[in-house]
């Protein structure tokens, strides 16, 4: 390697040292990373914002991809307004009560629920609304909560891949190849659905008989009142209408010739 690269790696190391230390909160080292590399000069301040580079004959971003940070902040700000509403909570309680508290079905529906709304919006958001109410559940059926988040987890990243805005990498593969999002439904999304099916087949080996509730306990569960959950049915409306739009937006962005973003 070249000087840079050396000094470049040893950045890199120690941007990851100070995240994995949790001394320093991962975006200000992450940060304080990006603006060593420029103080060292290893990257010039044109290169890490607009420098392009030539890439199998086809010009390619160096620097920071606009469409992806945008599309990120977009697809963040709607699901985090969304997520304000209750919308995720009553989601997790319908499909709590539709299961009518048994385990299995309590896993199987809540992963869905889960990959289905990872993939309309970001999975890390779906995910850190969707444990809260996952954990208050299995505290009513007074079962060990660690199976459910590990499937709703792997539901999360599944439902992220299967579509182009679903999950950070695949924004960035869209932006750099010029896939659009009916590209990735017809490629990813079958795929995943297959992931899906085998992750609903392994929950039903591994927790058909090691988790049991009583009748009772199913009993709390089925008193939840999902409609409580929904704080803010006005926002709801106008911030899912506006959401909708957008994936009606991005689906045929390809043919309106405009970045996802």
């Amino acid at each position: 390697m070249t000087t840079a690269g050396y000094i470049a790696t040893i950045i890199f190391v120690l941007t990851y040292a100070l995240i994995v230390s949790e001394r320093v909160h991962k975006t200000k080292a992450v940060l304080l990373g990006a603006v060593a590399m420029l103080i060292v000069k290893v990257v010039d301040q044109h290169a890490a914002f607009h420098g392009v580079h030539d890439v199998a004959g086809r010009p390619d971003t160096l620097g920071i991809d606009w469409n992806t940070i945008f599309l990120l902040i977009a697809m963040m700000t709607i699901a985090s307004t969304i997520g304000r509403t209750g919308a995720f909570q009553w989601v997790a309680i319908k499909a709590a009560k539709l299961a009518r508290g048994k385990p299995f079905g309590v896993i199987a529906l809540l992963s869905i629920g889960t990959a289905v709304l990872s993939g309309a919006l970001d999975n890390v958001t779906t995910v850190v609304l969707i444990v809260p109410i996952t954990i208050l559940i299995c505290e009513t059926l007074k079962t060990d909560p660690v199976p459910f988040l590990i499937f709703v987890v792997f539901a999360a990243h599944t439902g992220g891949t299967a579509t182009l805005i679903g999950d950070p990498p695949n924004i960035m593969i869209a932006s750099h190849t010029g896939l659009t999002f009916v590209d990735f439904l017809k490629v990813t999304t079958p795929i995943c659905g297959i992931v899906l099916g085998a992750l609903l087949g392994g929950t039903w080996v591994v927790c058909r008989w090691r988790i049991t509730v009583t009748d009772e306990q199913r009993a709390a569960v089925m008193a939840f009142a999902a409609s409580r959950a929904m704080t803010d049915p006005v926002v709801l409306r106008k911030s899912g209408a506006l959401g909708l739009l957008t994936l009606v937006g991005v689906c045929i962005n390809g043919a309106l010739h405009l970045e996802p973003a």
